[in-house]
């Protein structure tokens, strides 16, 4: 029995959707694909993956260009750009049970597309993502149906691919070292607010990063206990410093993503402005729960007292890329 209570009040049961389909026009034909891969994570990380929309532009480069017409909670819908094309589509999205979304569309007027996608952890730390679609159009399309089946097979793959490498492994890496997340109960809303959603699991003992052992004018990618930084010795007194985990999701920040001395992240283009440490003020960095010190010839990271209130780390919320 389903514990999932959806606000989608009704739908079309899966066994159903090739005859609603069907009956949109008499000359309506329909075909059938089918996708499945075994992912990385855990069902909750691919639940929050589909929900977070905002990843789909900087990692996967679609929804061009959206805008968001309604969203509740398990539903949402976007008007979005196909690519470069003048060609615009209304995306619907909704997680109707446990485990289970739909995803429906129409291309031109012309092209019905209707997905349903299904997550079952398979093992410890993967999972199965399986994709069902119909396409249906008029016969006079029907020549139409290969080779937009293949662009789809075609885009669910690369995004597969993308989602695989840059989030699904990153996100089973944190759960492994006991991160976890306020969207834990992920949804279309909390997925999609760009504030700090990372919890840093407990870190007891006070971290000692040794400076001599970075060189001068060099950016280093440092694991400090359960903090990452990205830190840049200018001098003997003054150290740049920079999160080298973003507080959004996780995403790994490293060299590669700084731009004029601005960190943005590669999963939602979270941006942050460098920090200088100088020994001479005794100056701290706060990230989420932890501090940096400055005190000569090291740094020492440790955790906030639970009656301190950290500070925000810096960033803009503007979605643009650099």
């Amino acid at each position: 029995m389903s514990t999932f209570d959806p606000q989608v009040l009704a739908y079309i049961p899966v066994e159903e959707i090739p005859k609603h389909l069907a009956k949109l026009h008499p000359g309506m034909v329909l075909s059938k694909m089918h996708h499945e891969s075994l992912v990385p994570g855990y069902v909750k990380d691919l639940e929050w993956n589909f929900y977070d929309e905002l990843h789909r532009f900087f990692v996967h480069h679609t929804y061009d260009d959206k805008y968001k017409v309604m969203a509740g909670k398990y539903f949402s819908v976007n008007t979005v750009r196909w690519g470069n094309l003048p060609i615009f589509i209304q995306v619907a999205n909704a997680k109707i049970n446990d485990h289970m979304f739909y995803q429906s569309m129409t291309i031109m007027g012309i092209i019905c597309l209707h997905q349903v996608m299904r997550l079952t952890q398979k093992e410890d730390d993967k999972v199965l993502l399986s994709v069902d679609w119909w396409t249906a159009s008029h016969w006079l399309f029907k020549w139409l149906h290969g080779p937009f089946n293949k662009r789809v097979l075609k885009l669910q793959k690369k995004q597969d691919a993308e989602d695989n490498e840059e989030i699904r492994g990153r996100r089973l890496d944190l759960r492994r070292r006991n991160f976890s997340f306020l969207t834990d109960e992920a949804n279309f809303i909390n997925a999609n607010k760009l504030s700090n959603h990372v919890k840093m699991p407990a870190m007891p003992e006070t971290f000692r990063l040794e400076l001599k052992d970075y060189s001068l004018g060099e950016i280093h990618r440092v694991e400090c206990g359960v903090l990452e930084i990205l830190i840049k010795r200018l001098d003997d007194i003054n150290v740049e410093i920079w999160p080298g985990i973003c507080p959004h999701e996780g995403a790994i920040l490293d060299k590669k993503h700084l731009c004029k001395e601005v960190a943005v992240c590669p999963w939602h283009g979270r941006r942050f402005n460098k920090t200088v440490l100088n020994d001479t003020n005794k100056t701290t960095w706060t990230f989420l729960n932890m501090q940096v010190v400055h005190r000569g010839a090291y740094m020492e990271v440790s955790e906030l007292q639970s009656k301190a209130k950290p500070e925000s780390c810096v960033y803009q919320l503007e979605s643009s890329p650099v």
